[in-house]
């Protein structure tokens, strides 16, 4: 619960992890990812790949800091749904005879 509050507090995320590059978009959050690739999606609003060095992961990091954007949730849609599955798919079940 600790990282959840400190991810859903955060201005933008930095991470490596797949995991993070999912709930970072689902919490507003712009994560900048330092890989060179990446089997989630990508774009310019929601994750963006940094690369690896640490020149580029400063630069990012400078750049993203720098939009006033990133103060606040970003607008864009999220990749990986709306956060209602959960509901919905118990709605499914609870009518299914």
């Amino acid at each position: 619960m600790a990282f959840a509050g400190a991810l859903r507090s955060a201005r933008l995320v930095l991470t490596d992890s797949g995991g993070i590059q999912e709930e970072g978009p689902s919490l507003g959050k712009t994560v900048l990812v330092a890989r060179e690739r990446t089997e989630r999606p990508t774009d310019d609003a929601r994750n963006r790949i940094v690369g690896r060095s640490r020149e580029g992961i400063r630069d990012a990091l400078l750049s993203a800091w720098a939009e006033p954007a990133y103060a606040g949730p970003i607008p864009a849609p999220n990749p990986f749904g709306d956060g209602h599955a959960g509901r919905r798919i118990a709605e499914l079940v609870l009518d299914t005879p």
